[in-house]
């Protein structure tokens, strides 16, 4: 994952064909390391990154 987001940090906010960003999935399985990574490279968790 470091490696995909050092060459395109723009996947840290993609969101996938249900609206989901990758910190989402992070509700399910949280890993601390991806949070922080994820975070580092623009991902939020405020209530607008949220689905509908």
């Amino acid at each position: 994952m470091r490696t995909m987001l050092a060459s395109n940090p723009s996947l840290a906010t993609s969101v996938d064909e249900h609206q989901f960003q990758p910190i989402h999935i992070l509700d399910m399985e949280c890993n601390e390391d991806i949070l922080d990574l994820l975070l580092a490279n623009g991902a939020t968790s405020t209530p607008e990154t949220m689905r509908e």
